[in-house]
């Protein structure tokens, strides 16, 4: 698994830990997400960066990690690891990017419901070419796929735990996105269509789609976002007459 596929896997698990909690759940599922959560934990800590991007990315997860999420021992734990890897960075002798064989391991995914386990949410958004990014209660970002980040200049890893404000802006949160969340995080899909500005092309239309996901026993933990050009659509659909 690349670091970026460890990293989604690890925050969907921990949303889905929170959400068991939160509903409280069997002590026995509460157990056995938090072995899902430690082995995840685990794999980031111990993983091999095999390009200097995936190493920066590294460097930026766990410094996010240390500064929001743990006020405990873990936060001095999680800065450690981002002191000790940036200190890599000028050491290790690595590819700007990872090779063919590296990208090559990642395997088509596919998502028919919304119901999925975080380990396959995970897989279905790293090879994903549509704009997609899998949202928590908290409203901040559990995983993102390629094309979603590179549309915003980014790595999917970089734009874990930002909050979606400091993605789209306060506006248009407040004015379509809020209203929204609320609703798809109470179990309702939700659909919209907003004008997204192209500067010399004039704006484009955009459908937002949002799908509640729930894991196989049927416990909800995080929305499922995808954003899909609808212009060209629209413009070639029939104009109806007018009254």
């Amino acid at each position: 698994m690349t670091f970026t596929e460890i990293a989604h896997a690890l925050k969907l698990a921990e949303a889905h830990l929170a959400a068991a909690l939160r509903d409280s759940t069997s002590a026995r599922t509460h157990a056995r997400l938090l072995r899902r959560v430690a082995e995840l934990t685990d794999a980031a800590e111990r993983h091999e960066p095999e390009s200097t991007a995936e190493l920066r990315d590294m460097v930026a997860f766990f410094v996010r990690r240390s500064s929001r999420q743990y006020q405990d021992v873990s936060e001095s734990r999680d800065l450690d690891i981002a002191l000790r890897l940036s200190n890599r960075l000028s050491a290790l002798d690595l590819p700007q990017r990872a090779g063919p064989a590296a990208q090559g391991r990642r395997r088509p995914a596919k998502l028919d419901s919304s119901v999925a386990d975080p380990d396959e949410l995970a897989s279905f958004l790293a090879a994903s070419t549509d704009r997609m990014v899998a949202i928590g209660p908290s409203e901040r970002y559990l995983a993102v796929s390629p094309a979603n980040a590179r549309f915003h200049g980014s790595t999917p890893a970089r734009m874990l735990d930002l909050h979606i404000t400091e993605i789209i802006g306060l506006s248009r949160y407040e004015t379509r996105a809020a209203h929204a969340l609320r609703r798809s995080f109470a179990g309702e899909p939700q659909v919209y269509v907003y004008p997204l500005p192209a500067p010399g092309n004039g704006p484009r239309l955009i459908r937002c789609e949002m799908d509640p996901i729930r894991d196989r026993m049927d416990q909800a933990y995080c929305t499922l976002m995808r954003m899909t050009d609808i212009t060209d659509d629209a413009a070639a659909a029939p104009q109806r007459p007018a009254a």
